[in-house]
């Protein structure tokens, strides 16, 4: 899924929407852990620099078979950021490893044929650099959108995929908001104090 360069996939008013390559995808990676360490730092179970090693592990394991859709300012720094990861034969997704979970046959428990399964997953957004970048809350909104939308395009070309993911509860209850109706699969637990929920959404429910 992952090509080597980066490439513009749309203008809005005060920043851009990009597909974004290996020549980026590591600074991509940077962004999102900045965006937790604000979030989790005070949290006595977040190790800032332990925790960045661990997520640029991850992100290059899952490099070939990723693609990552992120909102830029004008002068090239990100605002806004998904991940999406599709599942290859015998290499359960990160959210399976760290819960225990198995997707494919969750869905097949519940009668659904999953013909390519999504992780999404780095799903950020920073307040500051929107700040920063003089864009207000609107442009942020927006920012959030267009990235949703490109993640949409890029994995709804087949009614019968689904996207799966762990998804902090409070982000669960913005998608849902958007259209996203994720569905439980286990029990909520706590990650660095923050309620998380694993969840399946097949595209048929919004696509």
């Amino acid at each position: 899924m992952l090509q080597e360069q980066s490439y513009k996939l749309a203008q809005c008013d005060g920043f851009s929407i990009w597909r974004v390559g290996a020549d980026r995808a590591e600074d991509v990676t940077c962004f999102v852990h900045g965006v937790y360490h604000e979030r989790f730092a005070a949290h006595p179970d977040w190790d800032g620099p332990s925790e960045l090693d661990k997520m640029l592990r991850d992100d290059r394991s899952t490099l070939p078979y990723s693609a990552i859709i992120s909102a830029f300012d004008e002068a090239g720094r990100a605002l806004a950021t998904v991940r999406i990861i599709r599942k290859v034969p015998f290499r359960p997704l990160p959210t399976e490893r760290d819960f225990g979970l198995d997707f494919t046959e969750i869905a097949k428990e519940r009668d659904l044929e999953v013909h390519e399964l999504f992780e999404i997953a780095r799903f950020a957004k920073s307040d500051r650099a929107i700040v920063a970048a003089g864009l207000d809350e609107r442009a942020g909104h927006q920012a959030v959108d267009r990235i949703l939308e490109q993640a949409v395009r890029a994995t709804a070309y087949d009614p019968q995929n689904a996207w799966c993911a762990s998804i902090d509860n409070v982000v669960l209850q913005l998608l849902r908001k958007k259209g996203f109706v994720f569905d439980a699969v286990a029990p909520s637990t706590v990650y660095l104090g923050s309620d998380t929920t694993p969840a399946l959404l097949p595209v048929s429910v919004w696509a």
